[in-house]
């Protein structure tokens, strides 16, 4: 904004004009309210988009982890059962002891991670 007596000077040269001058001063301060009002929204935007991401990739994480758990411990049920089908059926102990090496290495190797 010009000063008043610049604002003054416009108006006897060109009448009307310091009331436009004015009017441009409103457009522009209208303007850069409703740009900072927009870069708020689309900041505010921006950071629930970043936690609706984190937040999938935690529940992606967790699922994945829950089925190597399920994984793991269906193979070490079949493990079992099948140590336990061998020596039923009268196979050699080794045979019974080498079936249930699988669930006990799955187990020391996760213990080792």
């Amino acid at each position: 904004m010009p000063p008043p007596q610049m604002l003054e000077h416009y108006e006897r040269i060109l009448p009307g004009a310091a009331e436009r001058i004015i009017h441009l001063a409103e457009e522009e301060c209208r303007h850069r309210h409703e740009m900072d009002r927009k870069a708020r929204e689309a900041e505010i935007s921006l950071r629930q988009a970043e936690h609706d991401l984190e937040q999938r990739k935690l529940t992606e994480y967790y699922r994945t982890s829950q089925f190597g758990q399920i994984a793991g411990i269906a193979v070490s049920v079949l493990a079992i059962g099948g140590a336990l089908g061998a020596a039923f059926y009268g196979a050699p102990w080794q045979i019974s002891a080498a079936i249930m090496g699988l669930p006990i290495a799955g187990i020391v190797l996760s213990l080792r991670a």
